[in-house]
């Protein structure tokens, strides 16, 4: 009885979807359908990449390997977004993905970089939920499914990367990383 009444509190709450991703758990990657907190980054970094090597197993590819440099380009732009209050992958100073990734000491000859942004409130900002939302999206799937990537970072910022949505919004950037050069830099 208890069960059931907090399954309809929850539909109540966010709707249909907030009871489908209820009754959908984690999917096997535990801290994946909580919101992160500071407190709790690298429970919600691996719950990322679970999910990511979940989808990138589902399709035949290998499991992407975690890097500390591509963590920290990845964390870096969050956190840019989020002081700065602007939403892309060129910051104000024109700085793309490929720039942030070399300035961390990775190899800039023979290799792929990519990057996935995204930013959720409540809820929204889960990484089962932006994990969805970049699945569901053309370009961001491509970059999960690129097979000539081998290493990731993710970075999680705790702020709205806009003016007007302050609260509990996070902000998710990862740094894809791959080609000759990756596996010998790792």
């Amino acid at each position: 009885m208890a069960f059931v009444a907090a399954i309809m509190l929850v539909a109540a709450i966010g709707g249909p979807q907030r009871l489908r991703a209820y009754a959908q758990g984690d999917g096997g990657c535990p801290a994946s359908t909580r919101i992160p907190m500071p407190d709790a980054l690298e429970q919600a970094r691996t719950a990322t990449l679970c999910l990511i090597n979940r989808e990138r197993a589902a399709h035949g590819l290998p499991a992407l390997a975690t890097d500390a440099r591509l963590t920290q380009a990845a964390q870096l732009h969050a956190d840019d977004m989020d002081r700065r209050d602007f939403y892309d992958h060129r910051n104000p100073d024109g700085a793309v993905p490929s720039v942030r990734v070399y300035a961390q000491g990775l190899p800039p000859h023979g290799t792929t970089v990519a990057e996935n942004i995204h930013w959720g409130t409540g809820w929204l900002g889960t990484p089962r939920e932006i994990m969805r939302d970049w699945m569901n999206s053309p370009g961001h799937r491509a970059n999960i499914l690129r097979a000539e990537v081998s290493h990731v970072g993710v970075g999680i910022g705790f702020d709205a990367p806009r003016p007007g949505h302050r609260g509990q919004a996070r902000v998710y950037a990862t740094n894809f990383f791959g080609g000759e050069d990756a596996a010998a830099s790792s």
